[in-house]
């Protein structure tokens, strides 16, 4: 005998021995997924799944864990209650752990990777070279974290990290910063050029007195050695070549020639 209601099928089926006795069956349709019936001879389900597990047609508990009527959650996933289906962790987000129960239990993706699609276990990968991702990123190359002229971004960076003294940088989206050239100093404690909301030290010229290699950290790291200096009338030029890098002059008024 067959009997139908909107959620369920029931067949009963009646031996026909002495001892017989009426057995219901349940067999659960579609509608009934994400609910478990835990005794025979039900007019209705026993209840929903629990959150952090799911439960498929024929489950006769709460939290399945046979892996036919249903199981607990899997990692990169999160079930709420009733559900039938787990749901996957949303981009930028990622879960290694089993049993979510809730959206908020997939974290946010590592600073410095991303996780760029769903139900992931583990981050995709790093962040991009010229690109940081702080927590949450869902792209290799978020638009809103572009390293900015100052700074620099080496793959899988979190923050992006500020030019150190004796370099700089003038550009966006850059892994390293560029090397002080030679006749000037690059002093990462000052702020001389501002790109937009951005503070950049550009190289300097080396003050007179004193002359400035590649990577020069500041105005008076190299002085000039005591000596007088080449005078060139024609170019104007009063310097003199120190490790075969200029060292400019200081004017001595009172003896009027220039010296280093």
């Amino acid at each position: 005998m067959l009997y139908f209601n909107a959620n369920f099928i029931y067949i009963q089926l009646v031996s026909v021995n002495a001892h017989s006795i009426s057995l219901w069956c349940l067999i659960l349709i579609f509608l009934t997924q994400g609910h478990f019936c835990e005794n025979t001879g039900l007019s209705n389900v026993s209840g929903p799944c629990d959150a952090g597990y799911y439960c498929l047609r024929g489950a006769k508990s709460a939290t399945p864990k046979d892996n036919t009527t249903g199981n607990i959650c899997p990692k990169g996933h999160f079930c709420l209650v009733g559900t039938s289906d787990p749901i996957k962790c949303p981009l930028g987000k990622y879960s290694n752990a089993s049993g979510n129960e809730k959206e908020t239990d997939c974290r946010p993706c590592v600073a410095g990777k991303y996780c760029g699609a769903l139900g992931l276990e583990e981050p995709s990968g790093d962040c991009d070279p010229g690109f940081y991702c702080p927590g949450g990123q869902s792209s290799r190359t978020p638009s809103g974290y572009i390293c900015t002229p100052g700074h620099y971004c080496p793959s899988g960076s979190p923050s992006q990290r500020p030019c150190a003294s004796g370099s700089y940088q003038d550009e966006y989206q850059r892994a390293s910063c560029k090397s002080c050239p030679e006749g000037f100093y690059c002093d990462a404690t000052l702020m001389n050029v501002t790109h937009c909301v951005h503070s950049v030290q550009l190289p300097s010229p080396c003050p007179a007195g004193h002359y400035c290699l590649s990577n020069t950290k500041f105005a008076t790291q190299y002085p000039c050695p005591n000596g007088k200096c080449n005078f060139d009338s024609v170019f104007w030029v009063h310097s003199c070549l120190i490790h075969d890098v200029v060292c400019s002059c200081r004017l001595n008024i009172e003896a009027f020639h220039y010296y280093c």
